[in-house]
């Protein structure tokens, strides 16, 4: 989503069961090193899955259906005025779908204190749905929180500067060209995760390679063969995609980091990115929220070097930040954000 907002949000398939993987012809469990392959059985005419391959399928599954709700998620908090959910009700419903999953109401209307709730039935042909407010107050400035409320927000909304609501002159092809770059970034984003599997392996990852585009080919060898920094080998021995949740003294505070380790007494934290290097710098300073997180969960060596690599490989440029230990890094942090995490 990377924090886009439309006036007016529309989410179809509420009652389709989430797509889950059920069968997977090769296994692998980054956890436990191993893989598993589904040998083809020519007397029964089928490949042949191992139990634990099941099992790993199973838990791939459990994540799956995780991602599912964060999906949903991510779709309602997108909405600034209005927002429809669509479900049908007399197939297709399934016990995993999201209308399975919630309190559907009644027909008609269900007034809220901060909203108003339409719940109808229609046809084939729905009629055009007329607003109930001549002047609709947009969601996000009519909610009211207590102050002792522990709100969560992500370390990407902290960097973000406020910006209108106004459902008014919106540029509707520039919001289409942004979900497009988007979609590529979290494309490129998986790919370089993988990496860390198929780059311990050649034939494994000439394998990924037959599937890549030119672009994406160009980028993964930029990656493996940057000399300044040791990408390579953080890639294969680093924490990839690494999800976190830290309370600070305003609330919770949510990311991922690309990449992170320590190499010969160094500790490297990674940023990759498919926009504009002109951005490097808001880059460095996600990083910096990023280290005080580790530094805060303990997890970082207070006196060891401490390395920023942003890389663009679409752009085939690397950039870098150091400081001598966490004292120099703190010294170089803003007030505000010492505050935060104080």
């Amino acid at each position: 989503s990377k924090g886009l907002e439309f006036p007016h949000v529309i989410v179809v398939g509420f009652s389709e069961a989430p797509h889950l993987t059920l069968y997977q012809h090769l296994t692998v469990s980054i956890e436990e090193q191993k893989l598993s392959l589904a040998p083809y059985i020519v007397s029964e005419s089928k490949n042949v899955i191992s139990r634990w391959g099941n099992q790993i399928r199973k838990d791939f599954n459990v994540k799956e259906t995780e991602e599912h709700e964060r999906l949903l998620y991510v779709a309602m908090t997108r909405a600034q005025l209005s927002l429809s959910l669509v479900a049908e009700t007399r197939s297709r419903q399934s016990h995993s779908s999201w209308q399975k999953k919630s309190i559907w109401p009644e027909l008609g209307l269900h007034p809220h204190q901060h909203y108003d709730f339409i719940s109808e039935s229609a046809g084939p042909e729905m009629e055009k749905l007329i607003s109930l407010k001549k002047d609709p107050v947009v969601v996000k400035e009519k909610l009211q929180f207590k102050n002792k409320l522990q709100l969560s927000t992500s370390v990407t909304e902290s960097l973000q500067q406020p910006v209108s609501t106004s459902a008014k002159n919106v540029n509707y092809e520039q919001k289409i060209n942004d979900i497009l770059k988007a979609k590529k970034g979290t494309d490129l984003h998986r790919l370089f995760e993988s990496l860390q599997i198929y780059s311990k392996n050649s034939e494994l990852f000439k394998s990924l390679q037959k599937n890549l585009t030119t672009e994406q080919k160009k980028s993964i060898q930029y990656l493996l063969k940057v000399t300044d920094y040791p990408l390579d080998r953080l890639i294969q021995s680093g924490q990839v995609e690494w999800g976190f949740g830290l309370k600070t003294s305003k609330g919770l505070l949510q990311g991922q980091i690309d990449l992170w380790g320590q190499l010969d007494n160094q500790i490297y934290i990674v940023d990759y990115k498919t926009g504009s290097s002109q951005y490097v710098e808001k880059a460095y300073q996600q990083l910096l929220f990023y280290a005080q997180c580790l530094y805060k969960m303990n997890l970082l060596d207070f006196k060891m070097k401490l390395n920023f690599v942003v890389t663009y490989p679409l752009e085939e440029k690397t950039f870098s930040k150091s400081y001598t230990n966490y004292e120099n890094l703190k010294q170089n942090t803003p007030q505000d954000i010492q505050e935060l995490f104080s």
